[in-house]
């Protein structure tokens, strides 16, 4: 289970991809899913033993720094990019 400060710090990384991609803050419930993904999909990845190599990581990803939590970031702003309103203008 995340600390009060590491969920704060989560919870801004999501406001900030949010911001970044789409222009714009997160409803309340865009950010409670995107909280619960990154958490599931880390755990998920950490459960299965999954290695670094194993992993979509950024490069150069820091030795002292979770790889699961970073594929599961990865995995997030992938999906944040694939979004009908990242992809289309209305």
């Amino acid at each position: 289970m995340a600390s009060e400060a590491e969920s704060a710090d989560r919870a801004a990384r999501v406001r900030r991809a949010y911001r970044l991609v789409l222009g714009r803050e997160p409803e309340r419930e865009e950010r409670e899913l995107a909280l619960d993904f990154v958490e599931a999909l880390g755990r998920k990845l950490r459960e299965e033993g999954r290695s670094a190599d194993d992993l979509t990581l950024p490069a150069p990803w820091p030795a002292s720094a979770d790889p699961h939590e970073g594929a599961a970031w990865t995995a997030f702003c992938l999906a944040l990019i694939n979004l009908n309103e990242f992809l289309y203008i209305d």
